[in-house]
């Protein structure tokens, strides 16, 4: 088995595709992209050569103080993250699908083993499209139970090497490790040393001897003792890992040696830079894929975190000082704070389905009460329950065009408040939106919760977003969450679509919702007696008028 061509598999997917209003709507957006890069374009060629100069000094400035602050304080960062987390979970539980190609997921795929990537499967593929890459694939339904257990057993192990951690999600977690390095002494197991020696030590023309006095080996010495000692917590399930003096550094890593590997960049500066010259910039937290495409057209053409940096005077000029902290990370500097799920705090909690479409605002409705009781679920699951202050509602209508609302309201501390609130922004997203529902209605509803009432988590220097002040779109569900959040939202998208129904299981919901829409219709007119229905005043208020 050895997969197919990349080239094969892209065109294939744009064949199956082809035709669709989601393509539309791609190519719609990416005409509007083209419109703004054109305006760039002339905005650059206006500019003088005192005012790039000017720029660029404000983005060294920034570079150099971010630089001294980082050497001063001297942290180290431990990222790690299993290897195809919940194909692994099943593989170990399962020993048949050793071996074959094997996904997660229902409608669409969580995540996918090694031998389905050879084929193009990956995660977010919906199903039909991955069966046509891999015949021969296993689809598995998700068990999330599973995963949350095996998440639950490295807990000792995590706590054992630090106490200033940040699970970012069930299958990645983020620990600083200075204490550990700075008190580390030797000597050294013979297994420790072929593992040093097995570890990607970057820039690649750095060399590296086996010296514990050596942070990064001390380093790289930590890090395989917690990746032996979570393989052996989980019965057998493997992670990567990265180091790194900055935070999204350490994150980048764990991508340059997987699987079951391990990455130390080493601990500078100028080695930090070097280490992400030639990386995509799409792969850096908080550039998400609509800055990363406006950075890839006229008059940027970035594509590289060193791309960014070289022409960091002519982006800051044009796209404001809010690119600094983009330009600090594409540095291997970012100080970019992830949000997870930490002891004190979580960026937010929320739940999302897909459906086939439909105009029936009941059915809407009583799909957004559902998703509303899930998130209530999980709010009130920890102790204390989490407080939210923040809803946002997101829809996705039939012509693939999304749209989200954000509210910031007083403390939500019941499930009917939730309900009630989440139900009338989607209600008034339709309202707003009524020439896209009548085109075909909605095939998606999310609803997600924020800004809990002991939420610390601090704010993050600045990153590129071309939407809105405070907000990205989350590459994975497009779902508008706030910037310092767009990675952990990201992360963790896939586990919430996990968490849906299966395919199986929304059929007969739909299906009893419809029943129970038909119903209220026969009812008109019998009063209050058996069969009638009540009149939904959000409903009533929102959808009786035309709109505007």
């Amino acid at each position: 088995m050895t997969g197919i061509d990349k080239e094969v598999i892209n065109k294939m997917i744009t064949q199956t595709t082809r035709n669709t209003a989601k393509t539309s709507r791609e190519a719609e957006k990416a005409e509007n992209r083209l419109r703004q890069s054109e305006e760039l374009v002339k905005r650059a060629k206006a500019m003088g050569k005192r005012e790039l100069e000017g720029c660029e000094k404000i983005a060294d400035e920034a570079l150099a103080q971010q630089a001294a602050e980082l050497v001063q304080a001297g942290r180290v960062y431990l990222f790690a993250d299993f290897d195809c987390y919940f194909a692994a979970v099943e593989t170990r539980d399962n020993p048949s699908l050793k071996g074959r190609p094997m996904a997660v997921g229902g409608g669409i795929l969580s995540t996918a083993n090694y031998e389905a990537r050879k084929f193009g499967v990956r995660s977010g593929l919906p199903e039909f499209i991955a069966r046509r890459l891999c015949p021969q694939l296993v689809i598995v339904p998700p068990r999330m139970e599973a995963y949350q257990a095996a998440t639950a057993s490295i807990q000792p192990v995590i706590q054992g090497l630090t106490d200033t951690y940040t699970m970012m999600s069930l299958d990645e977690v983020c620990m600083d490790i200075t204490r550990n390095v700075d008190t580390f002494s030797g000597p050294l197991s013979q297994d420790e040393i072929a593992e040093v020696k097995r570890t990607k030590f970057l820039p690649a023309n750095a060399d590296c001897a086996i010296d514990p006095k050596s942070r990064e080996v001390r380093a790289a010495v930590i890090s395989y003792r917690f990746r032996q000692g979570v393989e052996k917590a989980t019965n057998g399930l493997t992670m990567s890992s990265g180091v790194g003096m900055s935070k999204v550094l350490a994150k980048m890593a764990i991508d340059m040696n997987k699987p079951n590997g391990q990455t130390v960049c080493y601990l500078n500066p100028p080695a930090s830079a070097a280490v992400l010259k030639d990386i995509p910039i799409r792969k850096v937290p908080g550039i998400g894929p609509v800055a990363a495409n406006t950075l890839s057209l006229p008059p940027f053409e970035i594509t590289t975190c060193g791309g960014l940096v070289d022409k960091r005077a002519l982006v800051v000029a044009l796209l404001g000082q809010g690119i600094q902290g983009s330009i600090l990370s594409c540095a291997g500097l970012g100080h970019y704070e992830f949000s997870g799920f930490q002891q004190n705090g979580q960026a937010s909690i929320g739940q999302e389905t897909t459906f086939r479409a439909t105009q029936l605002t009941s059915v809407v409705a009583d799909t957004v009460r559902d998703l509303c009781a899930k998130v209530w679920v999980r709010l009130t699951a920890p102790e204390p329950s989490w407080v939210p202050s923040r809803v946002t509602v997101k829809v996705r209508f039939n012509t693939w065009v999304d749209k989200s609302h954000t509210e910031r309201l007083g403390f939500i501390e019941s499930e009917a408040q939730l309900c009630e609130r989440a139900t009338e922004q989607v209600l008034g997203l339709l309202h707003r939106n009524h020439s896209e529902f009548a085109k075909g209605g909605v095939r998606l509803v999310g609803v997600a919760t924020s800004d809990f009432k002991h939420d610390i988590v601090s704010g993050s220097q600045g990153t590129l977003d071309l939407d809105s002040a405070d907000a990205v779109e989350c590459p994975i569900c497009g779902v508008m969450v706030p910037g310092k959040s767009a990675d952990f939202h990201a992360n963790n998208c896939l586990a919430l679509q996990a968490q849906a129904e299966s395919k199986a299981r929304e059929d007969s919901i739909r299906r009893k919702a419809l029943k129970k829409a038909k119903g209220k219709g026969k009812g008109k007119g019998k009063g209050k007696g058996a069969g009638a229905s009540s009149p939904n005043k959000v409903f009533m208020s929102y959808f009786l008028a035309e709109p505007p």
